[in-house]
Parts: C-alpha cells; structure tokens; sequence
C-alpha cells in the first residue's frame, strides 16, 4: 500500500518532498501529475478548486488499479480561517466521492468509499505561520543561514513608499525574498554559472539552508508522520 499526497504547486512538491527526507517516510509519494495551482509569480487569483476536484477524481480512478491506502492534502491558509479552508476541501471531497464524510479538523483522516470494493482515508494541512500565509511565508520563517541580501529587500520597499510608489504586496514580498535569499545569500559562487540548475527552488531544498526542526512546522510535522512507515 502507498500513500500519495497532493500539494499546490511544484515549489511545494519540492519542500514537502524535503520534509519528508528529514523526516524518514518511505512510503509517501507527492504526485506530479496532482499539482492544483499554476506555479511562479503568474499564480492563479487563490486557489483553483476545479484543479482540486480534478486531482482527486483522478486519485478516485488511480485507486481502482493500484493499492493506495491514504491521501493527504495541503494546501496554503493564505488569508483564510482553518473553518473557511475545510470548507474547501469538503466541497471537492463530497463532489468527488459523494460522501457525507467530512473533515472536521487537520491531521485527522476520514474514509471515503470509492466503490464497493476500495476506500480510501483523506486527511488535510494548511502550510502557515501564525494562522495565515503560504509556503514562502513558512520558508522566509525557516531560514537557517545569514540572509543579507534578502534582507536588504526591506530597504527596498521603504524606498518604494518614499517614492509614493506601492510596495509589494506581503505574498509577493515574500515570494521574492525566498528567491533572493536561494539565489544570492546561500548560492555559492561556483553554483551561480548554473544558477538555472544549481539555485533554483528544486536545488535548493537539497541544501542545509533550512531548519527542519523549526517549531512553525510542528502541525505539518504531525500530519506527514500519519503516513509514515519508517525503515
């Protein structure tokens, strides 16, 4: 049995796909093919759920010729209360396997039948701090090395209020100072003539420039450990 995770963007594969090397898990997949938001700066407005729906009608189909046993998803809080996000979630869950079953809480499965002979257990996360945010806003809080360069973007967006200019907005801030933190404050000077395969996000999660034990990830913590099976 295997169990398969669905996250919102590439970036997101590459750090829960990280999480889960510090963590041991063998057993846990995050699907390519079940990405749900369009990756990069040009982001869909939130979060798409049609996108949803179709990675868990494609689960529902993917359980009918391989033994999974449990799906988790996570998704970003963004600016949304856990009540508001569940909500969500249970929306594509009842369209999908229609079910009365509904997830009443993270970090807690629930059983939806896919058909007389196989079920699967749904369990959810939200990436955060603090109750709002998204994965950069997570990373920006785990940082483990001197982040000089990216700090200085700080400057930056007082100039632009200064210049009665407007400054980013906190999402994209936060976007931006994670790629200039990968890029310019932990990309070595020989990595930089491959900065396109050495220090983009991808190879970035491979580095020791994140702290894995940060209490900010204790709730995701809890969740990937439900789906651990550990050699």
């Amino acid at each position: 049995m295997k169990n398969i995770l669905i996250v919102e963007s590439a970036n997101d594969k590459h750090f829960v796909e990280a999480f889960i090397r510090h963590l041991g898990i063998k057993n846990t997949e995050v699907a390519e093919n079940f990405l749900i938001k369009i990756d990069g700066y040009e982001e869909m407005e939130g979060l798409n759920p049609e996108k949803l729906k179709e990675a868990l009608r494609n689960i529902k189909s993917k359980s009918r010729k391989e033994a999974i046993e449990k799906v988790g998803i996570i998704i970003d809080r963004d600016n949304h209360t856990q009540e508001n996000r569940l909500a969500l979630l249970n929306d594509a869950i009842q369209t999908v396997f229609q079910t009365d079953g509904l997830l009443s809480d993270i970090n807690r499965f629930i059983t939806v039948q896919v058909d007389k002979y196989t079920d699967l257990q749904i369990a959810c996360c939200f990436t955060h701090v603090g109750g709002e945010g998204e994965l950069e806003t997570v990373l920006k809080e785990i940082k483990s090395e001197k982040s000089q360069y990216a700090d200085c973007l700080e400057s930056w967006q007082k100039c632009l209020e200064d210049c009665k200019v407007s400054p980013l907005k906190k999402k994209d801030f936060d976007k931006f100072w994670v790629q200039i933190y990968i890029r310019y404050d932990t990309c070595s000077k020989n990595d930089t003539k491959q900065a396109g395969r050495k220090c983009n996000n991808e190879a970035a999660m491979s580095k020791p420039i994140w702290n894995f034990e940060h209490n900010c990830l204790s709730e995701l913590k809890i969740f990937l450990n439900l789906f651990s099976t550990k050699f």
